[in-house]
């Protein structure tokens, strides 16, 4: 029985009641008449205290469910997905762990088991050069760790089988290997670092196809100090545009070209990193012990392998590596060898905590020049905390450069850097002070002095 059943009983009772009420004034009441009203009335109150009952007795019907809002879901199994970033490419360190605490989550692409992790810099600084007559500033994009964009995708892994992708930019305004004394602004240029296809096994290592590292590439760099911007053994990507002077202005190194032609720094003075990135197709093999093996071919008859070793202590960590490298089709054809290695030592608070020690070593060898570039490096840096929000550090360096631009040239550098990490603002603030002289049997060079003041921010 529904409510309204028993309203609509109750109804007719009333009215029968109200009749009853009525009928000793109408035309037509009777005694006959009044007793079939008043048994209509007590049929009526029956029916009204039945349904009553009736209602009494029926369960309660269950409220109408409340409208749910309407929920959008990512692609499957991305929603559950929240890992730090990769901790880097079987090889080649390039993208560090993410600090503790930190987690990335997941950005929808056309695949629900591809993630992507963006990331990038912007660094700029002003450098305030001596170069023996005048001293001038310069803005420039500092290629110690140019401004960049990348892209990391990583699939979820597969019986053991992950595959990768590296998409890396670079935008420099102002590049610092390029500004210089007679280009002081306006330049820029926009490239390409990894286009990269990889694919990576913990069990029979990894494989890569595509515009990316060399297996040389990094040989001669090695450096976990966490000093790198401001003092590291590549210190003059950050100003290698400048040109060397004697006192009469630029070395005019060519006659040829009436004055304009110079000696940069750059030519002068390299760390002979391997072979770079390049097209190419690279092989490492898993990490045994701390070792690995990487090996790669690219076109034009260029090729290198190189050996990487790391590990640990109680009190120290370290990593060394070595490669050997030939590019027999490049101006003069070359072959090559590079090597480095780094400390940094810990210890609970002891006095050595914090401190770290960089050294690399390299040569090159053409086929149809008299040339040999040899060069060496060495750095001692030290980390503290001073403050809460980021770590603190200095570091002192030296570096030689041997016949880079000639037989009978030799440059110096000496260094001195300071960093500061804003880890809330993923920001550093650097500056450097480095001195060079570059000898010569041909030209008088006036030293050089370069103040590096700048800031990167990373995201």
């Amino acid at each position: 029985m529904t409510l309204a059943s028993v309203r609509r009983a109750q109804l007719r009772a009333a009215t029968a009641v109200a009749c009853l009420a009525a009928a000793p004034h109408a035309a037509l009441a009777d005694d006959a008449r009044i007793a079939a009203l008043e048994a209509q009335v007590q049929a009526l109150m029956a029916q009204v205290q039945a349904l009553q009952v009736a209602q009494a007795a029926a369960p309660i019907p269950a409220a109408a469910p409340a409208a749910q809002p309407i929920v959008a879901r990512a692609p499957s199994g991305a929603v559950t997905i929240q890992q730090p970033p990769t901790e880097g490419v079987s090889g080649h360190p390039f993208y560090p762990a993410a600090p503790e605490g930190r987690r990335t989550g997941v950005l929808g692409t056309g695949n629900d088991r591809f993630r992507l992790t963006l990331s990038g810099q912007i660094n700029r600084s002003i450098n305030t050069v001596d170069d023996g007559n005048d001293t001038d500033a310069y803005f420039v994009d500092n290629e110690n760790a140019s401004t960049r964009f990348r892209i990391l995708g990583e699939t979820a892994e597969y019986e053991g089988w992950k595959a990768l992708s590296l998409f890396e930019f670079e935008y420099l305004s102002n590049r610092s290997l390029t500004v210089n004394q007679l280009n002081q602004s306006g330049n820029e240029q926009i490239s390409r670092r990894l286009l990269d296809l990889g694919l990576s096994n913990n069990r029979y290592g990894s494989v890569f196809l595509g515009h990316g590292w060399m297996a040389s590439d990094g040989t001669s760099e090695l450096d976990i100090s966490g000093v790198t911007t401001p003092a590291w053994p590549s210190i003059h990507f950050g100003y290698g545009g400048m040109l060397f002077t004697d006192d009469a202005g630029i070395v005019d190194t060519d006659p040829a070209t009436a004055g304009i032609q110079g000696r940069s720094v750059f030519a002068a003075m390299d760390s002979l990193d391997g072979l770079s990135r390049r097209d190419r197709i690279r092989y490492n093999t898993p990490v045994v012990a701390g070792f690995q093996l990487s090996a790669s071919v690219a076109a034009d008859d260029a090729y290198d392998a190189a050996l990487r070793w790391s590990g640990s202590t109680d009190w120290a960590q370290f990593l060394v590596g070595a490669s050997y490298w030939a590019d027999e089709e490049s101006a003069g054809g070359f072959d090559g060898m590079s090597a480095s290695g780094t400390i940094r030592l810990a210890g609970n608070d002891a006095w050595y905590d914090g401190i770290s020690l960089v050294g690399a070593v390299a040569r090159k060898e053409f086929d149809d020049r008299a040339n040999e570039p040899f060069y060496w490096y060495g750095k001692l840096a030290y980390v503290t905390d001073i403050w809460e929000f980021g770590r603190t550090g200095f570091a002192v360096n030296y570096a030689s450069y041997d016949e880079f631009a000639a037989v009978d040239e030799k440059g110096e550098m000496v260094g001195v850097g300071f960093s500061q990490n804003v880890d809330p603002l993923g920001l550093e603030l650097y500056a450097n002070i480095n001195f060079l002289t570059l000898d010569s049997d041909s030209f008088d060079y006036n030293d050089m002095t370069v103040l590096q003041t700048g800031a990167m921010v990373r995201f």
